[in-house]
């Protein structure tokens, strides 16, 4: 995939960003239940999809 420019790359990155809040906002709603297992082994495989979310600006 090529990204047309700057303007692209920060939507994609912002797309990414949301797409990330949501997957942790169901995480945190299912946490506390029969679900907490599976949540913590798939936040495990998502680890990398985190860190570049929170560390974009």
């Amino acid at each position: 995939m090529h990204l047309a420019g700057p303007d692209e790359r920060r939507a994609l990155q912002r797309r990414h960003r949301d797409w990330v809040r949501g997957l942790v906002d169901r995480a945190a709603a299912e946490w506390f239940g029969s679900e907490q297992a599976a949540w913590c082994a798939r936040l495990k495989l998502e680890h990398a999809h985190l860190r570049a979310a929170l560390e974009f600006v």
